[in-house]
């Protein structure tokens, strides 16, 4: 197949959560070009406290590709599909692209916020005085307001935390 320099462009490609440096490596390893925009995030341990490299869009990576080939990137294990976007592959411009490493290179003028707490979730609180309780958010009342109801003693409780001090976890609670 003949493929010309003007037919390759960037498409964002889903993965499965938590295996996007693997994927990255094998979508490497066969020659394509790839980009996964990390940033360092301090995580919480019970013990400890530890700055790890995460994924900038959980779940998400970019692929430089002529469109043509993505059936031989959909047969790598780990890649769940490109997005789509009215029934064509989203496109990526070459300057959106150019404008996530840009923004990497000054991390601190830049706030990422990849969740959605919603009513319903079950969420943890991750910092603050009510660290380590779980509960299922049952109202919203503004962004940092959340109606808990808490696992443990059936009861109702509002407390004022941010969405920042939220985590999402699985709704059997383990996590």
């Amino acid at each position: 197949m003949n493929l010309e320099h003007e037919d390759m462009h960037w498409f964002p490609l889903y993965v499965r959560a938590r295996h996007e440096k693997t994927v990255r490596d094998e979508l490497e390893n066969r020659g394509y070009e790839v980009y996964l925009p990390l940033v360092k995030r301090r995580k919480r341990w019970s013990d400890r406290y530890k700055t790890i490299e995460s994924p900038l869009f959980s779940g998400y990576l970019f692929i430089r590709i002529d469109r043509r080939l993505k059936y031989y990137v959909l047969d790598i294990p780990g890649v769940l599909g490109f997005i789509t976007f009215m029934g064509e592959m989203a496109c990526i411009p070459d300057f959106q692209i150019d404008f996530i490493h840009r923004m990497l290179e000054r991390p601190e003028t830049f706030e990422v916020i990849n969740k959605v707490i919603k009513t319903g979730h079950h969420v943890r609180v991750i910092s603050g005085p009510f660290i380590g309780m779980k509960g299922i958010v049952k109202e919203l009342k503004n962004k940092s307001r959340f109606y808990l109801a808490i696992d443990h003693i059936q009861h109702t409780i509002s407390i004022e935390v941010s969405e920042y001090d939220l985590e999402l976890i699985p709704e059997n609670g383990t996590s």
